[in-house]
């Protein structure tokens, strides 16, 4: 059995075709249909019923007026950017699932059954297309990853959030999906576009929010980091190999996007170190970093304090231990051509020139406005110590 999109001289519209568990389509006229979720959200009520027109049987709403159509209901329930109907309009290529720019063609009915006066289906993979491609939606995946998304939620950007939260009432409370719940979809759309630009993630406008969701939530890797007291004080390369280490887990994962978006509010996308501003509207992905000063979870690691905002050449600077950034009690801060950098390049003035061309005071104006904000000097201490760098 399936829900088909059929065209027409309109836009199409949707019916109810073929048997399955040897229940023909004929004997769900005139019975209410529920959407099994085959979760703990449960039976959901479509108020839409099969009635016969033109000696086919054709989807309608019981209520004229009221509710949305099966395939809205299903996008909605499932997170999942508004179709079109009007197949003239479709462009081709990937993705698929983009806002406005395909068509649910297909969902298939995996069961059928009844109970009292109501039709309760069951539903499998969702065949969506647009001029030239077909990509399928595996229903129940689809709903543990919902599932996934709820219960990991507070994990997640705070906007982000808020809006699953509200989609998991919403769906729970009713009983239902209704254009309420299109516009909290609409919501999570728009948050998880704001969120995957906080983090880097490369973003298509209206595409799938769920993929880049289960992104944003997916853990750190589990390879352990042992701690600074474990390693041998005279064995620096194996520190700096541990420290460079945790920074890369550390820029996976929901709390580095916490603080990167945080890092980079404090200090108005500006590099500490050049005092360039290196984000545009018309450039998806910021020339800006977060950068971690004390590489070491009991640190309080991911504190504004503990973080620099650097365009990526002085990032690498920063964490390769060639720029030093030092703090002098009634000086202020200032940026230091490390030992290692002018033993490093000492046959490339040319590198060790553009190094220098940032040594020097720091203008306090490039410093976050709150001082509690400001790289704590007992950080830059601690990390100094730890990866013993000379001045």
């Amino acid at each position: 059995m399936e829900i088909l999109k059929r065209t027409s001289s309109g836009r199409g519209e949707y019916e109810l075709a073929g048997s399955v568990d040897s229940v023909a389509t004929s004997a769900l006229i005139d019975k209410p249909l529920l959407i099994d979720t085959q979760s703990s959200l449960g039976q959901l009520s479509t108020g839409i019923w099969l009635q016969s027109q033109g000696g086919k049987p054709r989807l309608r709403m019981i209520e004229k007026g009221k509710g949305i159509h099966i395939h809205r209901q299903i996008e909605a329930l499932l997170l999942m950017p508004q179709s079109i109907r009007d197949e003239t309009q479709l462009l081709g290529g990937q993705p698929v699932v983009l806002a406005g720019r395909y068509v649910m063609r297909r969902v298939e009915v995996s069961s059928a059954k009844f109970v009292d006066a109501s039709a309760i289906l069951q539903l499998r993979a969702i065949d969506c297309l647009n001029d030239t491609l077909t990509h399928q939606i595996d229903f129940p995946n689809r709903i543990q990853s919902i599932l996934r998304l709820y219960a990991g939620a507070e994990k997640l950007p705070p906007r982000v959030a808020k809006a699953l939260h509200a989609h998991q009432a919403d769906v729970i409370s009713t009983r239902r999906v209704s254009a309420s719940t299109e516009r909290i979809v609409a919501e999570i759309i728009s948050a998880t576009e704001a969120a995957a630009e906080e983090s880097d993630i490369v973003l298509i406008r209206g595409e799938d929010p769920v993929p880049l969701l289960l992104d944003l939530l997916r853990s750190q890797p589990t390879v352990e980091i042992p701690p600074i007291s474990d390693i041998d004080p005279e064995d620096l390369v194996m520190r700096r190999r541990v420290a460079d280490r945790w920074r890369m887990q550390k820029d996976r994962g929901p709390e580095s996007t916490k603080f990167r978006s945080a890092v980079r509010k404090a200090y108005k996308s500006t590099c500490l170190f050049c005092g360039l501003r290196l984000v545009s509207p018309d450039v998806r992905v910021p020339g800006i970093d977060a950068a971690h000063i004390a590489a070491w979870a009991h640190y309080e690691a991911d504190v504004v304090g503990n973080g620099l905002c650097l365009c990526k050449l002085h990032h690498w600077a920063f964490d390769q231990y060639l720029l030093a950034l030092k703090f002098d009690e009634g000086v202020g801060y200032s940026i230091v051509v490390t030992q290692l950098a002018l033993d490093a390049f000492a046959s490339d003035p040319a590198v060790l020139e553009s190094l220098a061309a940032v040594a020097g005071p720091i203008n306090k104006q490039r410093l976050p406005d709150d001082p509690n904000d400001w790289p704590r000097p007992q950080f830059l201490n601690l990390l100094y110590e730890d990866m013993r760098v000379n001045f």
